[in-house]
């Protein structure tokens, strides 16, 4: 048995009824066929969600780069750290005594990569601990949250709302119900549903 929307109430009706229960509106053949006929035009096809897993890539890529970004900081921290022990300027006294002392041209070196990769090495955990990806579904189309640096809301493959330093994120879907998103600060926990913010009842 399928259901169509009264074309004068609006509410859910059989196509077998002879009229709509809640209003009287007769229901014919002609009416049925016009119902679906918009409801096929209002409400596109959910698309093939595959789409998510280029998103999975993202943030998996977003891991790698700051990953090696902090490696690399690391790595010419301790080559300058070694050239500054290595590489020595010789110096001779007036008594003929001769003296090697460390080349401070790479002390600058040393403070600002040491000051960068201990600075990257706290973006770096935050990255690896709160980016995640989220999907839920409703009415067949697929909703994905994407937490990183910056997080995005995205419906169908179209993305919707960004965010860096806001929590909250709006969208809609196909069919014109409005879905909301919000982000835990502690976590990264992502909450979201369907209709007003916060709705406990329609919570995906």
């Amino acid at each position: 048995m399928a259901l169509v929307k009264c074309p004068e109430c609006g509410h859910d009706v059989s196509t077998k009824a002879d009229a709509c229960p809640h209003c009287g509106y007769p229901i014919n053949k002609q009416s049925v066929a016009t119902s679906e006929k918009v409801i096929k035009e209002d409400y596109p096809e959910p698309i093939d969600p595959s789409w998510t897993t280029e998103w999975n890539k993202k943030v998996r890529k977003t891991r790698l780069i700051f990953l090696l970004g902090w490696l690399g900081c690391v790595l010419l921290f301790v080559l300058f750290v070694v050239l500054y022990n290595v590489v020595l300027t010789k110096e001779t006294y007036s008594s003929g005594h001769v003296y090697y002392r460390n080349k401070p041209i790479f002390i600058p070196f040393m403070v600002f990569f040491g000051v960068l990769s201990f600075g990257f090495i706290f973006v770096l955990i935050m990255v690896l601990i709160q980016s995640r990806i989220v999907t839920r579904k409703y009415d067949g189309y697929t909703i994905l949250v994407c937490v990183a640096l910056k997080s995005y809301l995205v419906i169908e493959n179209k993305v919707q709302s960004t965010t860096v330093f806001n929590r909250y994120m709006y969208g809609e879907l196909p069919n014109g119900k409005h879905v909301w998103a919000t982000i835990s600060a502690w976590d990264a926990s992502v909450k979201m549903g369907i209709g007003s913010e916060h709705d406990e009842k329609q919570i995906l």
